[in-house]
Order: C-alpha cells, then sequence, then structure tokens
C-alpha cells in the first residue's frame, strides 16, 4: 500500500492477526510541515505499534521506488530545511520487499 497525507515517513508490515498480508509505505510531504503535535513523536508511536518498522517525524522529503520483477525498492530521501536551496538530500532509509513476500526482507 502507498499512502500518505500525515506528512511524515512510515514503513510498516500489515498483519492480520499473526499473519502477514502486506506492507505499507508512507511518504513525507515535500512542501507540508510536520504536524506540530507529530513532531518528533515518531519513537514512541512506534513503540506502541510493533509493526512500525521505520519512522521519520521530523523531515520532509520524497520516496523514490524501484520497481522489478524480482523485488520492490523504497528509498526515503529526506531534507533537514527543505525551505533552504542547495539544503543536501539525504538517502534516510531502503526498505526491499522481494517478490511474492508479504513483508520488508
Amino acid at each position: 500500500v502507498l499512502s500518505g497525507d500525515v506528512h511524515s515517513s512510515w514503513a510498516a508490515e500489515l498483519r492480520r492477526g499473526d499473519r502477514d498480508v502486506g506492507v505499507e509505505l508512507v511518504a513525507p510531504g515535500v512542501s507540508s510541515k510536520v504536524p506540530a503535535d507529530m513532531r518528533g513523536r515518531g519513537g514512541v508511536i512506534e513503540l506502541q505499534n510493533p509493526h512500525i518498522r521505520w519512522q521519520d517525524t521530523e523531515h520532509r522529503g520524497w520516496v523514490v521506488h524501484t520497481v522489478t520483477a524480482d523485488e520492490w525498492t523504497s528509498e526515503f530521501r529526506l531534507v533537514d530545511d527543505a525551505d533552504r536551496p542547495g539544503t543536501p538530500v539525504e538517502p534516510a532509509q531502503r526498505l526491499t520487499v522481494e517478490a511474492g513476500a508479504r513483508r520488508f526482507s
């Protein structure tokens, strides 16, 4: 599942009971800031939700997806200050799902 509109970055493994059913990748906003009530709280949310594999509630950015017959790789690219021209883009996290799998490898 690809989603967004929460202005932060998330990668989660979706489960039904003890069964893996898929993954969800939530893209951050490029121009929208992380909401103030969520900023910096991702670690607490992650601790309370063990299906979340990775999160970032501090930075803006985007996700680059590379899809082949064998796997789907998603790389989160984030910036410290999207309002400042020339701010470096940092590859923050890379996650891969192999073909036919229902969780990150």
